[in-house]
């Protein structure tokens, strides 16, 4: 442009006219308080700045390029066949640093498919607007139709405004691309989790194992049956109590053995008596010989009879035959009780000598592998696990103390405890065959589903 055309007083308020409107827009763009007011400035008001027809705001992508809106339009039809033809071309244009006027040279071997949009609205002119100078993340296609062209110094002008909507755009958009980075690495990372977690369903193999409620057992207790049928006096030991062999634990009533004892003496006293008379007589009669062997007959009844009251006393007195603590519920329930010979009076246990009894359900009946052992962990000591090994396990199932079906298994210590109150209660891991991963997880669920659904 000449000296004198610059130095016209219409050319110089055309001028500033023209910077007037690029700094209004770009102090618009910066001070939008959300993208989409950004977005509708930019592709409305754009239009104060130079005239077009109609624009689309492109934003780039890892797939080339997605539509963010057209001018004038508040719902945008992406499918729309002429919106998939700029779309095409757009992919191609993220290279470019400045604003430009499109022609066919700017797209190899699309050269057709921009012709195609050229020749729509009986001659269309496209200017091609980046934001920023280089690495632009979105841009504006601006259409001129009826053949109408861009000048130079518009060109320019929206040069210079696209570093501004640049600037703009970045204060909204500078996590976009970090967020998309991340986005593809999240999903690829997710692909690659998945096809771990599917490996190692299925490669890697673990022990099956069930937890089962177990309770702390005396091995090999002595059991104190009652030696005879009768009535309980007192027992005269209580429950924890520690005793020695020969103590005395249960005490009958033995008012009816004494009297028993002392008519058996009586009798067995007069029968021998009267024997003596009748063989001191036998020479004189006839049938005192026969009498004679009736007596002695008689005389060794109840002789026995005498031993099995004196015996009846004498078991009267029940003792320990071996050291013990004493495991009673409650001794006073005893006193006055008439029992029945070998029903269970009391336990002596020693508790260094304990064993795990577990109750293992019905449901979690597995093939025990008795070489990995039981790991115990009691309810009283939860912070430390006990080693132990199964030693009996029963083939057929019953209630278990809490009223539930199962199968008895014993097991005993690996080391020694040392003194472990009886009756403490915890729960077992028993271990079986190694499984797949898959199996170990979804065991139950699979039983489940399959008797629900009857396969």
């Amino acid at each position: 442009m000449s000296d004198s055309v610059l130095s016209s007083p219409a050319a110089l308020q055309q001028a500033l006219q023209a910077v007037t409107r690029l700094h209004q827009l770009t102090l618009e763009a910066m001070l939008s308080e959300s993208r989409q007011q950004l977005q509708f400035r930019v592709l409305n008001r754009t239009a104060q700045l130079c005239r077009y027809d109609r624009a689309f705001l492109w934003q780039k992508t890892s797939r080339g390029g997605a539509l963010l809106g057209v001018s004038g339009d508040i719902e945008v039809q992406r499918q729309a066949p002429e919106l998939q033809s700029v779309k095409g071309l757009v992919e191609g244009l993220w290279e470019i640093p400045l604003a430009t006027w499109l022609t066919a040279e700017d797209f190899k071997g699309e050269e057709a498919a921009f012709s195609e949009v050229a020749g729509r609205a009986q001659g269309t002119a496209v200017v091609w607007v980046p934001f920023g100078s280089g690495h632009a993340r979105a841009g504006l296609w601006l259409e001129r139709w009826e053949g109408e062209g861009w000048q130079d110094a518009e060109i320019k002008a929206l040069q210079s405004l696209a570093a501004g909507y640049g600037a703009a755009w970045q204060s909204f958009f500078r996590g976009s691309a970090l967020i998309a980075c991340l986005r593809e690495r999240t999903v690829r990372l997710a692909a690659l989790c998945l096809l771990l977690t599917v490996m190692a369903l299925v490669l890697v193999r673990l022990p099956l194992r069930v937890v089962a409620p177990c309770e702390v057992v005396a091995r090999n207790p002595e059991v104190v049956n009652a030696p005879l049928a009768g009535v309980i006096s007192a027992v005269v030991v209580k429950p924890g109590m520690e005793v020695k062999a020969g103590d005395l634990l249960v005490q009958y009533d033995e008012r009816v053995a004494r009297q028993d004892q002392k008519v058996a003496e009586q009798q067995v006293a007069i029968i021998r008596a009267r024997l003596q008379r009748v063989r001191a007589s036998a020479l004189q009669s006839r049938e005192a010989p026969g009498e004679v062997l009736a007596l002695e007959n008689r005389l060794k009844q109840e002789q026995t009879r005498l031993e099995l009251a004196e015996y009846r006393l004498a078991t009267s007195r029940v003792c320990a035959q071996r050291p013990g603590v004493v495991m009673l519920e409650d001794a006073a329930n005893w006193r006055g009780r008439p029992v029945q010979v070998g029903q269970r009076i009391l336990r002596l246990v020693n508790p260094e000598e304990t064993k795990v009894c577990i109750w293992l359900p019905e449901a979690d009946s597995i093939e025990i592998v008795r070489d990995r052992g039981v790991e115990v962990l009691l309810n009283a000591d939860p912070d430390i696990t006990r080693q132990a090994y199964v030693t009996f396990r029963s083939d057929s199932f019953r209630l278990s103390p809490g009223g539930l079906p199962g199968f008895r298994t014993e097991a005993a210590w690996r080391n020694s405890p040392g003194p472990l109150q009886i009756g403490l209660k915890g729960h077992a891991i028993l271990y079986g065959r190694d499984v797949p991963l898959w199996y170990f997880l979804f065991r139950k669920p699979l039983s489940w589903l399959r008797i629900r659904l009857g396969l």
